[in-house]
């Protein structure tokens, strides 16, 4: 499929999931999520996750910017036990990614959801590697181990 036809698609999906959410919800202070297997129905395999994750994000995000500025998305990704949280980034390629269970999801949520501010403010901040990119990103960590169970990569 073709970028245009692609973003097409993603422009759709956002539209009618906002959509479903303003019939469902208070939009003044809500979030919802789907993981990218909902988004793609195309079959992403495991080892692509992060990878199509990080490129749906990016789309979608364009799309919010211009057609919904009150709101904003979230990337997250559980890891499970993934990595200690002392080390300076954290590498999302293939090889590092051995304990993901579910695929990534995409959140979207008012720009003053206080749910999510609180739960970044619980998180450490961190770095990220996503296709060579380095990616300011919110680690959860599991305080019994101090690994990184969850990773939230947004713009706030």
């Amino acid at each position: 499929m073709d970028g245009q036809s692609q973003n097409d698609k993603y422009i759709y999906f956002v539209n009618n999931w906002i959509n479903k959410i303003k019939d469902k919800k208070d939009i003044s202070n809500f979030y919802d999520d789907v993981h990218i297997d909902e988004i793609d129905s195309s079959k992403i395999s495991r080892s692509n996750w992060i990878n199509s994750s990080w490129g749906i994000f990016k789309e979608m995000k364009k799309i919010l910017i211009e057609k919904y500025p009150n709101i904003n998305i979230l990337l997250c990704i559980e890891l499970n036990d993934y990595i200690k949280k002392d080390k300076v980034s954290i590498d999302l390629s293939l090889k590092n990614i051995v304990h993901m269970y579910t695929p990534p999801s995409i959140y979207i949520f008012n720009k003053k959801n206080s749910n999510i501010e609180e739960t970044l403010n619980e998180c450490i901040k961190t770095k990220c590697i996503i296709n060579n990119e380095e990616i300011n990103a919110f680690a959860k960590l599991d305080e019994s181990t101090y690994f990184v169970e969850i990773l939230f990569i947004t713009d706030l």
